[in-house]
């Protein structure tokens, strides 16, 4: 998720390209949703599958509090 979401803040600066060294801070975009979506298609999980079953397994024997 913090991968993600430093890509996506990414994403305002990587549209002004060689603009960004002349614009002013406050004349740069906010971040989109659209940022979030391009960065899903370049941003890889950093657990498997397996690795997140696992922890949700443990998390159900030793963890978890409901809720």
């Amino acid at each position: 998720m913090t991968a993600l979401a430093k890509d996506a803040a990414m994403g305002p600066l990587r549209n002004l390209g060689e603009a960004l060294l002349h614009t002013p801070m406050d004349q740069i975009r906010a971040i989109r949703f659209q940022d979030f979506e391009a960065s899903l298609s370049s941003i890889r999980p950093s657990v498997s599958r397996e690795g997140l079953q696992e922890y949700e397994e443990w998390a159900r024997q030793f963890g978890e509090r409901g809720g």
